[in-house]
């Protein structure tokens, strides 16, 4: 159920979410296993969708971790809700990714886990977010980002002094991983 009920938010405007379909357990695990979990405290997912990578990331997480996750579609925020299943580990908002630097201090986040649509923003703004993702990292913090063409290499190598770019087919559509480091 929650795969048609993300097909049909998605829907309803595809130029906010990006994507037609959740990510499948092979992407969730492409973008998710570069990460120290052991130790990472304090992380940020960046469009929960419907929540099935939030729920990766809180499996993953330690018992004294946090998340804040942030989406700004109302449906997708409810639907992550639900499959979070009120797990105190994790503050879910509707503010926007533009805000990072007001909401996180500089340094404070040892990882940024995004689902963010970049291919479809302004390029104003992709800057804007990821100046401030590489911001709020700590030395050494790691950076996330499925995207289905990796067109944005340029912009987040000039960021990121290591990047990594992997690629998973098994997703709908396929999708390529980077993997950055602060």
């Amino acid at each position: 159920m929650a795969r048609i009920d993300f097909l049909r938010t998605a829907m309803k405007d595809i130029t906010q979410t990006g994507s037609v379909w959740e990510s499948s357990r092979f992407l969730i695990r492409k973008l998710l296993d570069p990460v120290d979990w052991a130790s990472a405290e304090t992380i940020i997912e960046l469009g929960t969708g419907n929540g099935v990578i939030t729920r990766a990331i809180l499996e993953r997480m330690n018992p004294d971790a946090r998340l804040t996750a942030y989406e700004i579609n109302p449906e997708f925020l409810e639907l992550t809700r639900d499959r979070i299943l009120g797990d105190s580990r994790c503050t879910l908002t509707d503010e926007s990714a533009e805000y990072l630097e007001d909401l996180h201090p500089a340094g404070s986040v040892h990882a940024v886990i995004s689902s963010l649509p970049f291919a479809i923003m302004d390029e104003a703004l992709q800057e804007s977010i990821l100046r401030q993702i590489h911001l709020v990292l700590k030395p050494g913090g790691q950076y996330l980002q499925y995207q289905y063409a990796p067109t944005k290499y340029r912009m987040i190598t000039r960021r990121f002094q290591r990047v990594r770019l992997d690629y998973t087919l098994l997703n709908i559509p396929p999708a390529f991983v980077y993997s950055c480091t602060k």
